[in-house]
């Protein structure tokens, strides 16, 4: 270790001489730093099937992404990680990444015998842009 930085030890150990393994934090290893964070909302009118907004980051690579949305339309009481995809595929919350921008996307139908619902559907969400590359 080095003669500065931050280290946190997992209880019952000293930070002292705790392995890497047992610490919850060091600054020695590599964290992600974020360069956006914000909340998004989603609205799929009424008749129709899916709806997305974009949020522009510019950074010239591909970038790790955590994005959390709505499980169900119009609920917010329970967030998964995206993607999210239900096993009859009548619902998707999923986000595409790019260079300068990703996509945060919904699709939500009521299933094959009323596809189209006549009622507005709501997703929102969480995302966090990091500086980090997706891929090195």
């Amino acid at each position: 270790m080095s003669d500065y930085g931050i280290i946190i030890s997992k209880e019952l150990y000293r930070v002292q001489d705790a392995s890497l393994e047992n610490l919850s934090f060091t600054s020695e290893t590599n964290s992600f730093k974020i360069k956006l964070e914000g909340n998004y909302s989603i609205t799929i009118p009424a008749g129709q099937l899916s709806a997305s907004i974009t949020i522009y980051h510019n950074l010239g690579y591909e970038p790790a992404v955590l994005v959390f949305g709505d499980a169900f339309p119009n609920d917010a009481s329970k967030r998964n990680r995206l993607p999210l995809t239900d096993f009859s595929r009548n619902r998707r919350h999923y986000c595409e990444i790019y260079t300068d921008r990703i996509v945060i996307s919904a699709y939500h139908s009521e299933g094959p015998y009323q596809p189209f619902p006549n009622y507005d559907r709501i997703f929102t969400g969480h995302y966090y842009i990091f500086t980090d590359p997706l891929f090195t």
